[in-house]
């Protein structure tokens, strides 16, 4: 019978000569604990002892075989009796199993990571009886000679070596069937862009037509922080599971997933109580491909970012942090750390593949910064215990002891890198040779790269030091609002450029009505003409001027300096400061102030003294490192303004001499090319054909919407789903409270709506410095990107006004003007106004 047949439990199944993929991937699924079907298998070792007993043999060679002579070897197969030596210890089994049962093919090398199987084989569910068992087994064998199973063969022939013939052995899993309510798949990852998210199909019944593709599943998804963040239901009236268990099976999925190392494709059934495992494979179009994603950096480097920017800035990042950061945590290494960052259709990814090998080298999560910015769960496998991996984990441990205590090293390097931005902040670019504006670019890039060091330090110990503050309030005072701590930080830098608006708004309001609506409505130039016809108007203008020197430097996107900034386009300003003087906003700075003071007040008052103590250091070191990442984020968009003055002087000259029609082009060159165009190695026409086939190209990727995972080198087209009996979108909390409103779709500032009210939610891809003129005087905040202490988040929260962030493609699928409620203490925005709004009852 050993020879023959196979207990699931048994050591033997875990062998795939014996039990076939499928087989041994269910026996070691029984092994570590999951839940599988009890059952047997029958081995290998019978399906070729049947062919040889029919006088079958295999050709060696795959091109061997035709149509014709697969059929004739088929209908020998299903004609042919199964000798009594295989049937004894089949029925024995299938005797002490009892019941209906499943029976199903299990290749060997089936379900690899390079082969699946998938559809290929023969499968037969609710079997009853002796003489229905053995036929099914017969079919299993024969469905292996079926023409479309040899062509795959073939195809994979060489794809996977092994010794012997090109032709595997096949056994059959036999198993006792589940009485399904529901069935289907789940797979540990977006099959399609990779995204660490889990993807649920489900379908009531035994999900045999699910497989088959012949009926809609149920869909779900649930997030990497173990949200269901996405459900698609065929029948809205019968969804075939509740949430609650879409997220048990999401974690067992996940849980599979981890102990493999690898993402899974599973198929499940539900039996009312419990989930059984029917299967599971590695994804096969996921195996081997290089995943990239925008989370990183969607704060960062949001939008499409031009060559020139991408090829100083956002390689020299990293280089500058993730160069600095795993040199010293592995020792001198060949990593080629400009792979970690990626341009897709124009946009910025990072190569977590290459990002989570390199944490996962030190003993970290492979999503170390996700888990710490957004919340999600980490994804961690205990690398084995070497002589190697405990170097690294000294080395990590010197190295958190060494950077936990960098505040005062920061606060140093901003007074000095002010002080080095002087001699650029007072420089006439104008007229300076080539040679020696780029000579100043370089140097100033290399000044830049010290502050994108502190610029990732500075906040990794705010993001580290506020998730330990939240698990102290978490474990002792599970019913207080962590985020109201770090509410009311008078003085906070991002807020500076608002509370001057907000004083030059009370010069406006000084004015007649008329030209406080001209301050909304009108163009710089014209508003400027109008002013300086009296005393107040160029009191104002001044003020305006005064202004922008001060922090004209500041743009929509502080990392990129082919940005606009505010000087360069005041109407922003403008706008923003008629529309304080006539609808002044309520920023009621004190109540935020004291509603911080009470949640510290009776958090330390439920906690015992060592972790009050506890809680006290890290409260007050997180507001300290968010004060840190304020200011040097505001020093990261001047370093960008003051690269951009000297970058537009450079091309001042390509226009002079030809090289370039407009002095913008110069934003769609790589570095080196404008290098090259300095040098004189570059000539000005193909310089000119570069540049137009940029733009062009980055027009159309404009019209494209890229998921945040890409996995591969295909760059997936599907649209985005719109939303379909879906009630609410799924982001993370920013800013707590409710708000109703209308949304306001806003892309980008300068194209804010004229007039902003409290029944108005701006929903944005983004925000930075160059934003937050928008905040007051609005009902809430719908960001796309972002975590809780992302600028959204921060300055929300300053104001008072409930923000969810993170929304994935927020700008797309909510229409503007439409009526949405925004619950910032659960995370979600509902597409309709509920019928009563308190937080408890949204929710």
């Amino acid at each position: 019978m050993a020879r023959y047949v196979v207990r699931l439990e048994s050591g033997r199944a875990l062998r795939e000569v014996w039990a076939g993929g499928k087989g041994a991937s269910l026996a070691w699924l029984g092994r570590n604990g999951f839940n599988v079907p009890a059952g047997f298998i029958v081995a290998s070792a019978a399906f070729n002892d049947f062919l040889a007993g029919c006088g079958v043999e295999v050709p060696s060679r795959s091109e061997d075989w035709t149509q014709d002579g697969a059929a004739r070897v088929r209908e020998i197969v299903t004609i042919s009796d199964i000798p009594d030596r295989l049937v004894c210890p089949v029925l024995k089994a299938y005797r002490q199993l009892g019941g209906p049962v499943a029976v199903r093919s299990s290749m060997v090398g089936e379900d690899g990571g390079m082969n699946s199987f998938a559809g290929q084989l023969d499968t037969a569910l609710n079997v009853h009886g002796e003489r229905d068992l053995l036929e099914a087994v017969r079919q299993c064998w024969a469905s292996v000679f079926s023409w479309r199973n040899l062509r795959y063969l073939a195809e994979r022939e060489g794809s996977e070596p092994r010794e012997g013939a090109w032709f595997p052995s096949m056994a059959v899993v036999v198993q006792r069937m589940v009485n399904a309510r529901a069935a289907g798949v789940a797979f540990s990852a977006d099959p399609v862009t990779g995204r660490r998210c889990v993807v649920v199909e489900a379908a009531p019944g035994l999900g045999d037509t699910l497989v088959a593709g012949l009926v809609q599943p149920d869909r779900y998804v649930v997030d990497a922080r173990a949200v269901l963040e996405e459900t698609t239901l065929a029948k809205p009236e019968a969804p075939a599971l509740a949430e609650n268990h879409v997220l048990q099976l999401a974690e067992i999925v996940r849980t599979i997933a981890r102990r493999l190392g690898t993402p899974q494709d599973v198929e499940w059934a539900w039996d009312g109580t419990d989930f059984y495992i029917l299967q599971c494979r590695p994804i096969t179009s996921l195996v081997g491909q290089t995943v990239y994603s925008n989370k990183m950096v969607s704060d960062m480097a949001p939008g499409l970012i031009a060559p020139l920017v991408f090829s100083t800035k956002i390689v020299g990042m990293a280089e500058n942090v993730f160069g600095h950061v795993f040199t010293e945590l592995l020792g001198p290494n060949d990593t080629d750390f400009k792979l970690l960052v990626a341009r897709i259709r124009s946009r910025v990814y990072t190569n977590i593949t290459l990002l989570g090998d390199l944490f996962e080298r030190v003993g970290m999560p492979p999503n170390f910064f996700e888990s710490l910015s957004r919340g999600e769960l980490a994804d961690a496998r205990r690398p084995p215990v070497t002589l190697k991996t405990m170097r690294a984990m000294s080395r990590l441990g010197a190295f958190a002891w060494r950077h936990s205590r960098i505040a005062g090293e920061i606060e140093a390097f901003i007074e000095r890198h002010d002080r080095q931005l002087d001699r650029y902040r007072t420089a006439d670019w104008s007229g300076k040779d080539p040679q020696r504006l780029l000579a100043a670019f370089n140097q100033l890039m290399d000044l830049h790269g010290e502050l994108q060091w502190y610029i990732f330090i500075g906040p990794t110990n705010m993001m580290v030091r506020n998730r330990l503050l939240n698990r102290v309030v978490e474990r002792h005072v599970k019913d207080a609002a962590a985020s109201d701590l770090i509410r009311g930080l008078v003085g906070l830098k991002a807020l500076e450029p608002n509370e001057e608006l907000r004083r030059l708004a009370v010069k406006a309001q000084a004015l007649e009505d008329g030209m406080q609506r001209l301050l909304i409505r009108g163009e710089d130039r014209v508003i400027r003409r109008m002013l300086s016809a009296s005393q107040k108007g160029r009191e104002l203008v001044r003020g305006v001027d005064a202004f922008l020197v001060r922090y004209g430097f500041l743009s929509p996107n502080g990392t990129d300096f082919a940005a606009t900034p505010w000087v360069e386009r005041p109407t922003l300003i403008w706008r923003a400061i008629g529309r304080y003087a006539t609808s002044p906003p309520q920023i009621a700075v004190e109540d935020m102030e004291a509603r911080r003071d009470a949640a510290r007040e009776r958090i330390r008052s439920e906690l015992g003294g060592l972790h009050r103590l506890v809680f006290d250091r890290l409260l007050a070191s997180t507001i300290t490192y968010i004060d840190l990442r304020e200011r040097t984020s505001f020093l990261m968009s001047e370093d960008s303004f003051q690269m951009r003055r000297i970058i537009l002087a450079l091309a001042d000259h390509f226009v002079a001499r030809g090289d370039l029609d407009r002095r913008e082009d110069v934003f769609y060159l790589f570095y080196p090319e404008v290098r090259r165009l300095v040098e004189g190695e570059l000539d000005g026409d193909t310089a000119r054909v570069l540049v137009r086939g940029r733009i062009m190209k980055m027009e159309a990727d404009a019209e494209v919407e890229l998921p945040n995972t890409i996995c591969g080198d295909r760059v997936p087209s599907r649209p985005i789903r719109p939303l379909e009996g879906q009630g609410f979108l799924v982001g993370i909390s920013g800013s707590s409270g409710v708000a109703q409103g209308h949304a306001r779709i806003v892309r980008d500032p300068a194209e804010v709506p004229r007039a902003l009210t409290r029944e108005d939610i701006l929903v944005v891809p983004f925000t930075d410095v160059g934003w937050t003129p928008l905040f007051p005087g609005v009902g809430g905040i719908v960001a796309e990107t972002g975590g809780q202490l992302s600028h959204t988040s921060i300055v929300a929260r300053e104001y008072g006004l409930p923000a969810v962030v993170s929304v994935k493609h927020a700008t797309h699928l909510l229409k503007e003007g439409q009526a949405i409620t925004i619950d910032g203490d659960a995370g979600r925005v509902y597409l309709k106004h509920p019928a009563k709004t308190s937080r408890e009852e949204v929710r």
